[in-house]
């Protein structure tokens, strides 16, 4: 599934692609790393944040690109050249169709892990932060409204307290006025 690089740190050339490479060389018999390369990618935003990405791409699913390099008498190289005339090449292009079918499906696989791998976990992330947020904004209002309640009746206290003082002095001096009077 892919070409192995070899090569010291420093540039290298495979098949028209320029690769530099600035790693420690790997030990030996070992692997440095993976280097994966990939044309007209999907890029799908799934996370959050403005950076959070995730790249999808496939291969070629052409008939020409299908089926290459099973081995068979009839000289079919791809799934574009299967013409069944006699026996055998009934039997070639069988083989030939089943190493399409199971490219298709092992194609079909890698969009399914894709998709449960990074969209549906993405998006069962996103779906819980959406409801912690709206879940701590509830708790917020109902805090504001507490607070809110709590102003309000020291408040209402207050101006209670002040009509009872008031009544009072009131009180007071129409005793003072009787006496007088």
């Amino acid at each position: 599934r892919g070409q192995i690089l070899t090569g010291d740190p420093g540039a290298d050339t495979v098949e028209g692609i320029k690769i530099r490479y600035t790693g420690e060389l790997a030990p030996a018999g070992g692997n440095a790393g993976t280097v994966t390369f990939s044309q007209n990618s999907l890029t799908f935003q799934v996370g959050g944040e403005a950076n959070q990405f995730s790249e999808f791409s496939l291969s070629s699913i052409k008939v020409n690109d299908l089926g290459k390099g099973e081995a068979n008498a009839s000289g079919f190289d791809s799934l574009a050249q299967v013409k069944v005339m006699n026996s055998e090449q009934a039997q070639d292009a069988i083989r030939v169709i089943d190493k399409a079918i199971g490219e298709v499906n092992g194609k079909r696989g890698a969009m399914g892990a894709f998709q449960k791998n990074n969209l549906e976990s993405n998006l069962n992330y996103l779906r819980i932060a959406h409801e912690n947020s709206v879940s701590s904004e509830s708790v917020i209002r109902d805090a504001d409204m507490a607070e809110e309640m709590a102003t309000f009746t020291r408040n209402q206290i207050m101006m209670e307290a002040s009509t009872s003082m008031l009544a009072q002095a009131n009180q007071n001096s129409m005793t003072v006025l009787k006496l007088i009077g």
